[in-house]
């Protein structure tokens, strides 16, 4: 299995048909950090989540169906256009895939409560995803929030 999650990773930056022909429950989880994160291609999300997911974040479960994450990932996206996931780690069992993220990208637009800053940031997340039957229907997610607001100016 190691072997496959190590191919399944170096393709990360090939095409979006290799990543989706990939056996496994990181398929789904790939092609949702590629394509919708990095790329800003949402056609694949009704496929990659089940009807309802959750987001587990600090606490919180969110319900989550495709329209609601495309708008949660473009939120991000119009706030740091430049928004890019690089995957660093990924640990695949049965059904969970765990993925150690570095995420950058330049605050160009408003973001939460938060004015651009104009700045470039690096962070490092963490999710953790339930794949059933091919379809995210879980994903944990922490990521350096404080690191990013420093980064951007926000906080001293």
């Amino acid at each position: 299995m190691l072997v496959r999650v190590l191919f399944i990773v170096s393709i990360l930056n090939v095409s979006a048909p290799a990543i989706a022909a990939s056996p496994g429950p990181e398929a789904s989880v790939l092609a949702f950090i590629n394509e919708a994160w990095n790329q800003g291609d949402f056609s694949h999300m009704p496929a990659a989540f089940a009807p309802v997911s959750y987001l587990h974040f600090r606490g919180r479960d969110i319900q989550l169906d495709p329209e609601s994450g495309k708008a949660i990932v473009m939120r991000w996206r119009a706030a740091f256009p430049d928004f890019r996931f690089k995957v660093e780690d990924m640990v695949v069992h049965a059904d969970t895939v765990a993925v150690r993220l570095t995420f950058t990208g330049t605050m160009t637009g408003p973001f939460n409560n938060d004015q651009p800053t104009g700045k470039r940031m690096s962070v490092t997340e963490q999710i953790f995803c339930r794949v059933k039957a091919g379809r995210i229907t879980d994903i944990w997610e922490d990521y350096d929030e404080l690191g990013m607001r420093r980064q951007l100016g926000i906080l001293h």
